[in-house]
């Protein structure tokens, strides 16, 4: 079922224009912590209970880097994307980052169902903001993904880095409780490596993922 359910994301993913082009790419040892120059990050080949499986780079920026992990569960999965809103990479401002996130990398969550029968609906579930030192910084949603055969809870997590968007994508299957927890901790350490010391919390907030035109209109 993990195998399965690990290739339709990415068939959907690449489907909604998600993932990368068909363009040069670069594959790395999954034995082995992965350095990347441009967010200056070292990704662990162990993170919690999941496992590096592969890492790939493009040329294009906007396509950028997917790192892979596989958890010791089955049907667990996290995957790191790291990549530019530009073929220039250029410093992202807060009005860039917040119309990325809800324009275009939530909604391509939500109508995931209209591209495979198997996927029958995507819920959301909560909608977290993501402050550092009190700052808010970026954005986590929970997801409930209905697919033939099982339910799964699906984690997003976004926020910039300089000319980067950093997005964790993690799924497991709903009412594995390790699974949740591995999860957590997951998320914990990947956003401990780039912002160090300081304090990272996730504050739920009572907007959900209303358009960027709706909030602005209250």
């Amino acid at each position: 079922m993990f195998t399965f359910f690990r290739y339709l994301l990415i068939f959907l993913f690449g489907c909604s224009g998600i993932l990368f082009a068909q363009t040069k790419k670069e594959v790395y040892s999954k034995n082995i912590p992965y350095s990347d120059e441009d967010v200056g990050v070292i990704f662990p080949a162990q993170i919690s209970s999941f496992s590096k499986t592969e890492v790939r780079k493009k040329n294009n920026p906007m396509y950028g880097t997917v790192i892979r992990y596989a958890g010791n569960l089955g049907g667990c999965s996290a995957d790191i994307y790291l990549y530019s809103l530009k073929m220039e990479p250029a410093l992202i401002s807060a009005k860039e980052f917040e119309e990325h996130a809800y324009e275009v990398a939530a909604k391509n969550i939500m109508r995931l169902p209209t591209l495979s029968p198997t996927l029958e609906a995507v819920e959301e579930l909560a909608h977290f903001d993501l402050f550092v030192n009190d700052k808010k910084t970026g954005l986590r949603k929970t997801f409930h993904f209905t697919i033939s055969g099982g339910d799964y809870i699906s984690e997003m997590v976004l926020f910039p880095c300089y000319a980067r968007i950093i997005k964790l994508r993690l799924s497991y299957p709903e009412g594995l409780v390790s699974a949740g927890k591995d999860a957590e901790e997951f998320i914990k350490q990947i956003t401990s490596l780039f912002f160090q010391k300081k304090k990272v919390d996730f504050r739920k907030s009572a907007e959900s993922a209303l358009p960027i035109e709706e909030k602005k209109s209250k």
